[in-house]
């Protein structure tokens, strides 16, 4: 069947819920398809073939869209004819992910199962390397390199790894807790929070690099020359 059939989109949604909830390593592929409601117990097997084509289908499912999102920002904002600054970069790293909050069916479980796959480095290094949905996020990190000439592109592109991170952990708690409440939060409160996020990580990628982080640094290229 087609990538966009109903059982197709049923089982990716299943098991991106399951993932999210319960980990990636502990959800079977029995489970899924239990959960899924799929009487046919080989439905999984014929969509995806294994567990690791599963994974890829959900990143692909949620991430192009993610990537789109970005690239229409970052075209507004090369093309406006205004100064490019870092907070309009950083707006469009973090606003694609954040808008995922407010997937109005209430099933969208994406933030939180990525979360699990930053936790795993091997998902993590297979499935959200360098690939066809990060065409945004790399012209992002283009743009921070020409904005901070004065930081060396090695310290801010460890920089960017590490608050990435941190925005996909962050994200994924304010979810949690608020599903857990069972509360629906008024759009102001996440917009609040989702501001405050932008300026936590702009903060992160607009600080000086140190003495100490250069000569670390310089002396991690002599190791490695």
């Amino acid at each position: 069947m087609a990538a966009n059939s109903e059982t197709y989109k049923r089982l990716v949604e299943t098991a991106e819920r399951l993932f999210a909830a319960e980990g990636i390593a502990t959800v079977s592929m029995r489970r899924i398809n239990q959960d899924a409601g799929q009487k046919n117990t080989s439905a999984l097997h014929y969509h995806f073939g294994s567990k690791e084509a599963l994974i890829e289908a959900i990143v692909g499912y949620r991430m192009s869209r993610v990537n789109t999102r970005r690239l229409e920002m970052l075209r507004r904002i090369e093309d406006s004819g205004e100064e490019i600054d870092l907070h309009k970069i950083v707006c469009a790293i973090v606003f694609p992910l954040a808008e995922l909050l407010d997937d109005e069916t209430g099933d969208n479980r994406y933030i939180q199962f990525l979360a699990q796959a930053y936790s795993d480095p091997v998902i993590r290094k297979t499935h959200l390397g360098p690939g066809r949905y990060d065409e945004g996020y790399k012209r992002c990190f283009d743009h921070i390199i020409a904005l901070r000439k004065d930081v060396p592109s090695a310290i801010l592109r460890q920089r960017l790894l590490i608050v990435t991170g941190a925005l996909v952990h962050i994200l994924s708690d304010f979810d949690k807790r608020r599903r857990d409440g069972r509360r629906v939060r008024p759009q102001h409160e996440v917009a609040a929070f989702v501001s405050n996020l932008v300026d936590f990580f702009l903060g992160a990628i607009s600080a000086p690099s140190s003495a100490d982080t250069a000569e670390a640094f310089r002396e991690l290229g002599r190791t490695h020359a």
